[in-house]
């Protein structure tokens, strides 16, 4: 299965990021899935035009959109990409910071599931139940 985890980027700290995203990058990726996390594939300096149409190209080809929330502040990019996966009807995932779980309810209507957590390790075990392939 192709996961695109989508996230926000704009002033967060880049080890608090890479460290979250490598994170649900490796639970993900044991169970033997692919997984397309711009930070993380494709850093390079790029136009807001190219990351856009990069990102919406790998929501294409996925199964499902995991979309990280871990911070109030809402991030533009991130919205975007969950309204391309809902337009194309890929199966939408919420992970979201126990902190923030009032900031962004009207993308909940559009997730199939939604998990909170307090810190990101908390929800290694709700990944793996999820995402473990059924026979």
């Amino acid at each position: 299965m192709k996961i695109v985890i989508t996230y926000k980027q704009t002033w967060v700290e880049e080890e608090e990021l890479k460290h979250n995203l490598s994170f649900l990058r490796k639970t993900l990726e044991e169970l033997w899935h692919e997984t397309f996390i711009y930070f993380l594939d494709d850093n390079s300096e790029k136009t807001a035009s190219y990351i856009t149409q990069k990102v919406k190209e790998e929501i294409e080809k996925a199964n499902v959109v995991l979309c990280f929330i871990n911070h109030k502040e809402k991030s533009e990019g991130m919205l975007l990409e969950l309204g391309e996966a809902y337009a194309m009807w890929k199966e939408i995932i919420l992970l979201v910071n126990s902190k923030y779980r009032g900031e962004y309810y009207l993308s909940y209507s559009i997730a199939k599931y939604i998990q909170y957590f307090d810190e990101v390790e908390d929800s290694e075990k709700w990944l793996k139940a999820l995402f473990t392939p059924k026979n």
